[in-house]
Formats: C-alpha cells, sequence, structure tokens
C-alpha cells in the first residue's frame, strides 16, 4: 500500500483553478500524488483512513471508477459514485476554506504548505447532526445510529464498493 498521510487547514481562495494549478506544480515537483477535499465531508480521521484503504484496494482489484487515488478516494468520502458529484460535494470553492490535503507517497509539507498559503489547523470534531443533514441524511437514518453518527458517512462509503459496476 501507498503510505498516506493528510493535512488539516485553513485556506482563502481567489481563485480555485489557479490554487488546483499550484497542486499540480507540487505533485510534479515533489512527486507525490495530492489531492484536496472539502473538510466538511471528512467524519473523522477513521473516515479519511478507510476511505483512502478503500481507494488503494479498488486500485490493487482493478475496480477504480476514477483515474487517480485522490479522486478515488474522494469518491469513498463523500460516498458519491460519480466523479463530477463527488467534486461537487466535496470539492474546494473560492472564499475561506477548511480543507484537508491527502498525500499519496512520502511528503514534507512544508514546502505544501508554503507554496499554498495554508494555514495549520487541529483536526476537527465528528460532524454534528445538522452537517449530517446538509451532506444528505434524513432523520430516519440518523435515528437508525446506535453507536456514533459518523459511522452513517463509514457506511456510505463501504456502500460505493457495491454499486460499482
Amino acid at each position: 500500500m501507498t503510505e498516506f498521510t493528510y493535512l488539516f487547514a485553513e485556506v482563502t481562495l481567489d481563485d480555485v483553478n489557479a490554487f488546483l494549478g499550484k497542486i499540480k506544480e507540487l505533485v510534479h515537483r515533489l512527486g507525490v500524488e495530492l489531492q484536496v477535499v472539502d473538510q466538511e465531508v471528512v467524519a473523522s480521521e477513521g473516515h479519511l483512513i478507510s476511505s483512502a484503504a478503500k481507494a488503494q484496494r479498488a486500485f490493487q482489484n482493478q475496480t477504480a471508477s476514477a483515474r487517480s487515488l485522490g479522486l478515488e478516494t474522494l469518491l469513498y468520502l463523500t460516498g458519491e459514485r460519480q466523479i463530477a458529484d463527488a467534486l461537487r460535494v466535496g470539492g474546494v470553492m473560492t472564499g475561506a476554506r477548511k480543507v484537508v490535503l491527502l498525500a499519496y507517497g512520502k511528503v514534507d509539507w512544508e514546502p505544501v504548505v508554503e507554496a499554498l498559503k495554508l494555514r495549520v489547523v487541529p483536526q476537527p470534531p465528528s460532524p454534528d447532526r445538522d452537517r449530517l443533514i446538509e451532506l444528505g441524511f434524513t432523520e430516519e437514518q440518523l435515528k437508525s445510529v446506535i453507536g456514533p453518527l459518523e459511522d452513517l458517512l463509514l457506511e456510505r462509503a463501504a456502500l460505493v464498493d457495491l454499486t460499482k459496476g
């Protein structure tokens, strides 16, 4: 399995395309794959690690829907089946944003933070009921959970595999 690390950060984006262009430059310069996602779709560290592991397995089993580990991970994080939908739900937009930067491969975060003008922040708490409703869960689904609410996001990620192909 490819080494996977991540960084929680804040950034102010005036031009998303320019920001993504800087990420592309960093990928070439550092020799690692990077993916940025909206922090709001990450329920917990377990959700992040589970989604990355599922994406890596999908590539190993040749069942990946995306062309990159980062986008495949985004599919699992959001529980979406289509890349366009996953980008709509978990991609970055203009303005002040809380993001998670994912790295596949050994990465020195300092040049990444500097180049992208990120402000590193601590890992946030798990999402509350209101955020899960914003992510498309119903009150009925929320009431059905016996354990932590983030289990709904883990379950949604697991369903991605079942609906492929």
